[in-house]
């Protein structure tokens, strides 16, 4: 998992690792994308994204284009 501590949209210590369902815009919708692993900052919300995310997103998008 990625060694951020400091949210670098509210400046605050309160990254947590979580994995959960995330909602990435695509042009014309969303897509629902299940168990990703990210950290999500419990102040702001902010969500970053990386190595242990990209396959998981990889393979999801992979399926759904069959």
């Amino acid at each position: 998992m990625m060694k951020i501590t400091i949210c670098p949209t509210c400046e605050r210590k309160t990254l947590v690792a979580v994995t959960e369902t995330v909602e990435l815009p695509i042009p014309g919708r969303s897509l629902k994308i299940p168990d990703v692993p990210h950290l999500k900052c419990t102040a702001c919300g902010e969500r970053l994204f990386g190595r242990e995310s990209e396959p998981v997103i990889h393979k999801y998008l992979h399926r759904r284009a069959g």
